[in-house]
């Protein structure tokens, strides 16, 4: 948009004029107007963008709670490889 001339119109009787109102009427029956739609789309990007933070802040939890699971299974198997140490030094 930076660099964009502005559009210049030239009206040179009424009919023109109407035609032009009756064609924007026909667009915003079903869609709206290009200001509200920017705004809808900021808005979408903005909501997209929120989304986009939870979503990781999401994966990060997983990935946390992954982690600890993950040192717990660790932390297991070493408990068991102490205790089988120590039962076959007791053995021995």
């Amino acid at each position: 948009m930076v660099g964009q001339k502005p559009q210049i119109y030239e009206i040179e009787d009424n009919e023109e004029v109407q035609e032009e109102e009756d064609t924007d009427d026909n667009l915003l029956q079903g869609a709206s107007s290009s200001v509200p739609s920017r705004a809808r789309s900021e808005d979408s990007q903005s909501l997209s963008s929120s989304d986009l933070a939870v979503s990781q802040k999401q994966y990060c939890v997983k990935q946390a709670e992954k982690d600890y699971r993950d040192k717990l299974a660790f932390i297991s198997l070493v408990d068991e490889e102490i205790a089988l140490v120590e039962k076959k030094t007791k053995i021995a």
